[in-house]
């Protein structure tokens, strides 16, 4: 189990041109990333945003919302809803997922393309990390593209882990150096600030045109 805090964004279509080539030249790096595809199955649980339950490489991930700590702002292009979350993972279950799972409507299968770059803080500045997750102590910064059917997304992140009293400390810091080279022709705002739950309630129920969500 672990606790990390975290802020998302989500948005339909593809990633805008602007960020994506920040995100791949622009921001602090340590060499190129190579992406991540993957499908995850998503247990679908209508007004219950707090709970994120995934199926994943063969393993259960199950996370639970933990703080709100409400909206927080970096520069004059990026605020969003930070929040904490715990997760679990489940990796010896011998059952696999029942072939009708997701023709029953209750998993949904969240296609991704994601990328991720690593941070490790220095009083107020960021380091970059190569490769994977290192350190016991960072931020990730991914971006992610999505689909669901036929409906494109594309998602950016920040997710810090370590001990609990570092992790506020440390996404603050890395979202302070990287709102400073962000592309400020498409600022992320908290209409569109939220977990994965969340999301998949914009989307399935119909009300994802723009991602407007619980701060209109």
């Amino acid at each position: 189990m672990g606790l990390t805090s975290e802020l998302r964004w989500f948005y339909p279509g593809a990633p805008p041109e602007a960020i994506a080539h920040w995100f791949k030249t622009q921001c602090p790096q340590q060499g190129p990333v190579n992406p991540e595809t993957r499908d995850d199955l998503y247990l679908f649980t209508p007004d219950c945003d707090y709970l994120n339950i995934k199926w994943r490489q063969d393993r259960l991930e199950i996370k639970w919302r933990q703080s709100e700590w409400g909206e927080v702002q970096f520069g004059d292009c990026l605020s969003g809803n930070l929040e904490t979350w715990q997760k679990c993972v489940c990796e010896e279950l011998t059952a696999a997922m029942p072939e009708d799972a997701e023709a029953k409507g209750t998993w949904v299968r969240v296609r991704k393309r994601r990328s991720q770059r690593f941070y490790q803080v220095q009083d107020t500045t960021i380091e970059p990390m190569g490769g994977d997750r290192q350190g016991s102590i960072g931020c990730s910064l991914e971006l992610t593209q999505l689909a669901i059917g036929h409906q494109p997304w594309w998602s950016l992140a920040l997710e810090a882990y370590g001990p609990p009293d570092t992790l506020i400390h440390t996404l603050k810091a890395t979202a302070t150096v990287l709102s400073a080279s962000y592309p400020r022709e498409f600022p992320l705002t908290p209409a569109a600030s939220f977990a994965y739950p969340h999301w998949l309630q914009q989307v399935l129920q119909g009300n994802g045109e723009g991602c407007r969500g619980r701060n209109d």
